[in-house]
Formats: structure tokens, sequence, C-alpha cells
């Protein structure tokens, strides 16, 4: 690691997973692209290109905190409805991780990487998390928590992933005095596979 006290924000996140493989895989992911990159801080890395003043270990735990409290609520309304805490946090935790190599610091700001110009950030996280054998429904998370990708969300876990996301995401827009996705009218899912 190039930084002490990596992950230390996601420590309380990471304590909740109780499959110790897949928590040690998660922490894995995050440093291995993370000592693959260009950043000498965690905490400079950008939520987003347009969105430079809000880090993505904060989207990223907040993405996590509003997820874990969305499935609590849930539990208790539709004790029907089976939610992998497990799967949950560990896809809201690893959801945007790709970004950490489809940007990288410039003198005066940050660009993408030619990989990032290339590729979607969620290949950077799948890759990764393939290598760490991470399970494959916290991959469909990953893959599934962005329109870019064209696959949509079709597990409980990945749903709530998805609107959490985009909650953040104009939570940091309106911040960052940019137009919100809301209004976009692909902002919300619109077809079913």
């Amino acid at each position: 690691m190039k930084k002490q006290g990596f992950l230390l924000e996601f420590q309380r996140y990471l304590s909740k997973i109780q499959d110790e493989k897949l928590r040690f895989a998660v922490q894995a992911v995050w440093e291995n692209l993370f000592n693959k990159s260009e950043w000498n801080s965690i905490y400079d890395i950008p939520s987003g290109i347009n969105c430079t003043a809000i880090s993505l270990v904060k989207h990223t735990c907040n993405v996590t905190e509003y997820a874990v409290n969305l499935a609590e609520v849930y539990g208790k309304g539709y004790k029907e409805l089976d939610i992998d805490r497990d799967c949950l946090i560990a896809g809201c935790l690893l959801h945007d991780v790709g970004k950490i190599l489809e940007y990288h610091p410039v003198v005066g700001g940050v660009q993408k990487t030619e990989e990032g110009r290339l590729y979607a950030d969620q290949f950077f996280g799948i890759n990764e998390a393939f290598r760490q054998e991470i399970p494959v429904e916290v991959i469909h998370m990953i893959i599934s928590n962005s329109e870019k990708t064209g696959r949509i969300p079709t597990t409980p876990e990945a749903l709530i992933l998805y609107f959490c996301e985009r909650i953040d995401e104009d939570i940091c827009s309106k911040m960052a005095g940019l137009p919100l996705r809301a209004k976009d009218k692909n902002y919300l899912i619109t077809h079913t596979e």
C-alpha cells in the first residue's frame, strides 16, 4: 500500500461482512487497483470527473451507508424479501472502485487515463473482482450500477445499490453546481430484460 491508514473509513463496513474470504477479497480489490494507479493518496481520487470536490472514498461510504439503512427498512417492511447483507455491502464498496484506474492526477486537476477513455470504470473493477474470486452476484452489482454498461440490476441488492448511487450522484452534482441527473429521461430504469 502507498499510504498508511488506507481504507480506514471502510473498516466499519468491511467488519459487517460475515464471510471472511469475501471481506478480504473486497479489500484486496481496492488495494490492488490503488497500487496500480498513479495516485499518491486514496483520498485524492474524485467520485467523478466533473465532481472533484467529493472523493471516491466519501461517495463510496455514503452509498454504502444509504444501502445498509435502506436494506434494514426493507427487511422490516418486507419480511419475505431476502437481502444478502454481505453481497450488498461488498457490492456497494466495489461499485465504483474502477475509477481508481479510470482517472489520474494531472497538474491542476484530474483527467481520464488512456484506458479510462476506452473503457467504463466498471471494466477495471470487474476485472480485479474476478481475479479475487468475488461472487457473481457482487460482480452483477458492479456492472449494473451504471447505464454505461447496458446491464440492468436484477437482484434486490443491485436495485438498492442502483438507486442509492443515483441519490448520491445527484447530491454530488448539486454540491458541484452541475445539473441534476434526475432530470435526465434515462435516469431511471426504463426497460426490462
